[in-house]
């Protein structure tokens, strides 16, 4: 099973995706009571494993869960 390749952060975040396509770092932070590096950084990793994508602009596309 791939989420157990996923860090619980990464599972949270997934999770965030799949309830708000458009959701923001800030938005992730306020729910994760982690920073915005730690938050990019569980971004760039679940990127880099091909599980999200953004669609767009950073400043005006959403998230996509494959």
């Amino acid at each position: 099973m791939i989420n157990d390749t996923i860090s619980d952060l990464g599972n949270e975040i997934l999770g965030i995706i799949r309830k708000n396509e458009d959701a923001t770092v800030p938005e992730m932070v306020e729910i994760c009571p982690k920073s915005s590096r730690t938050i990019f950084r569980a971004i760039a990793s679940l990127k880099s494993k091909k599980l999200i994508e953004r669609v767009g602009s950073n400043k005006a596309g959403n998230w996509k869960v494959k």
